[in-house]
């Protein structure tokens, strides 16, 4: 059993893991590792914490998807289909994966912000 120091040292941890990802280039090549830490968090949290307020911000935290889709990015897919009909696939397979590349980021500040609320949180919980 971890101590208190010890999830709030990981809750740290993450948040700088998720500054360190939306800074780098190689956004799809890193999310997956930061995915896979996020749930060995949120389970053992979830295992442990017995308030529902924290318990509920610990259930917001969102899963990372590169392949979320929103308005906004169903227009873009829509804008690379016809790039891809007038120019061929190498830029629009580039500016797909840029996309995706940016959707992440997105999900990752998302998911940085809400590690930051749950380590308030979790300071005043233990």
């Amino acid at each position: 059993m971890m101590n208190s120091n010890n999830v709030l040292r990981q809750v740290t941890d993450i948040q700088m893991q998720c500054e360190r990802i939306i800074a780098s280039k190689d956004v799809l090549g890193q999310y997956q590792d930061l995915e896979k830490y996020s749930k060995e968090i949120n389970n053992y949290l979830l295992l442990h914490v017995t308030d529902e307020f924290i318990v509920s911000h610990i259930r917001s935290i969102p899963k990372l998807n590169p392949n979320k889709t929103t308005e906004e990015s169903i227009m873009i897919k829509f804008l690379l289909l016809v790039a891809l009909l007038l120019t061929a696939g190498a830029l629009s397979s580039h500016i797909h994966s840029r996309q995706k590349s940016e959707e992440l980021k997105s999900q990752i500040h998302e998911m940085k912000n809400k590690y930051a609320s749950l380590e308030f949180l979790l300071k005043n919980y233990f």
